[in-house]
């Protein structure tokens, strides 16, 4: 659970293992510094009590999270060795049916899933792009690193410490899923019991897209030899920002910005600002723009990288007017092409 306003949002999963610990990823801890707690056996976040044909199922149990760690080799930037635990502030209460911690595979059990079908479940995004308020579960392929190995490969080295699954037809974790159980049935002390063999770590962000289990590439930059003035032409800005509607959007979305000359952008801002030519001026016409919680986000057009045709970021979303998409008010944009040699002179290896 996280601080959302006056009251709290649930970002990630994470599985039980036993009366006081949760198994979760490393990357929703640091992600989410406003982490409060932890709740156990929940199912219908619409509902303060779950029932289903006059049953009832037992209420949800509420902790803090007494301490939180990371493990040591997290790589933030590649998402290696992508675990954490997190202790509970009291004992959980096994008596209700709803809570039960799952077993881990100790080593006499082969961890090799490769060519079965693993289940995969949380409150993450779904095909509609939103968040589920219901528990759900999936089967996911599980296939060998080579496949992972080749559709990360320009993001993040693929190690044997993860597991490579999904991609195929739809079926896959998602956003909101981030430290839940990838889980398969074996038998423990003669009896079949859910094994967790992993943890959502990351994956594509079209979730499901068929070739890309759990797809990632980075965005091509204008380097010295791209021209990257852009003026006269329209950019594609993207981002989860607000819309007509006044609120933020709760998918991604794209529009196409008319890309204008800095002097209507001097005239705009010759009170607020000084604009300069490492900036670029865009929107403003016709409620196409980029609004509040777009800010950080790409603008991108589509040009030629070693032959293929491939986005290219122009600018960073920096500010415009408050109200959005307004006639004649025209957002500001960092233009990516002014700052290359800082990019590199500070990225490491």
């Amino acid at each position: 659970m996280t601080s959302k306003g006056d009251g709290i949002d649930f970002r990630c999963g994470g599985t039980l293992i036993n009366a006081r610990y949760i198994l979760t990823a490393a990357h929703c801890i640091i992600n989410t510094m406003s982490i409060i707690g932890v709740r156990l056996g929940e199912y219908d976040l619409r509902n303060t009590e779950d029932c289903e044909e006059g049953y009832c199922a037992p209420k949800v149990q509420d902790f803090r999270a007494e301490k939180m760690m990371i493990h040591p080799n997290y790589n933030k930037r590649t998402y290696t060795n992508d675990i954490a635990l997190i202790r509970l502030d009291y004992n959980a209460n096994f008596s209700y049916s709803n809570i039960k911690p799952i077993c881990l595979p100790v080593s006499e059990i082969n961890d090799d899933l490769t060519g079965k079908s693993a289940i995969v479940s949380g409150w993450g995004a779904t095909e509609k792009g939103y968040k589920s308020p219901i528990l759900l579960k999936v089967s996911v392929p599980v296939l060998t690193l080579s496949v992972c190995h080749k559709v990360y490969q320009q993001f993040a080295p693929i190690t044997d410490q993860q597991i490579c699954a999904g991609g195929y037809n739809g079926r896959d974790s998602c956003g909101g899923d981030s430290g839940g159980p990838m889980k398969y049935v074996g038998l423990v002390d003669g009896s079949p019991r859910y094994i967790q063999y992993g943890i959502v770590s990351f994956g594509p962000r079209q979730c499901g897209a068929d070739g890309q289990p759990a797809n990632i590439k980075p965005i091509c930059l204008p380097v010295s030899e791209i021209n990257d003035d852009l003026t006269g032409k329209s950019a594609i800005v993207s981002g989860w920002g607000a819309t007509e509607k006044g609120y933020k959007s709760p998918i991604l979305l794209k529009v196409s910005v008319p890309v204008l000359s800095l002097s209507v952008c001097h005239k705009v801002y010759q009170q607020f600002a000084p604009i300069t030519d490492q900036q670029i001026c865009a929107g403003g016409y016709n409620g196409r723009d980029s609004c509040g919680g777009d800010s950080g986000g790409p603008m991108k057009y589509v040009g030629l990288v070693d032959g293929s045709p491939r986005y290219i970021q122009y600018g960073i979303v920096s500010f415009g007017p408050r109200q959005c998409g307004a006639d004649g008010q025209p957002g500001i944009y960092t233009r990516v092409g002014s700052y290359i040699q800082w990019i590199l002179d500070n990225m490491e290896e």
